[in-house]
């Protein structure tokens, strides 16, 4: 397996794992817009806020792994 080869399946991992990821937080999300009517407003946008910051830490951790590859790999378009 060549270096190219390598860095496809570690991208392709990374990107399902992340979206195994996000289900589940879109899933916690979910639930919590179905329990807010049981919940003062003010907990409700502070377990968004979690929520919202998981998403974040988690497209934030896929672009950075993005970048790490493009960074020594350009594509023939940007030439």
């Amino acid at each position: 397996m060549d270096r190219l080869d390598h860095a496809r399946l570690c991208i392709i991992e990374a990107h399902l794992k992340q979206l195994k990821e996000m289900e589940a937080i879109c899933h916690k999300e979910g639930e919590l817009l179905c329990q807010q009517h049981d919940m003062a407003f003010v907990e409700f946008v502070y377990k968004l806020g979690e929520i919202l910051e998981r998403k974040a830490r988690c497209v934030h951790s896929m672009r950075a792994q993005l970048r790490a590859f493009l960074k020594t790999n350009r594509h023939p378009a940007q030439d």
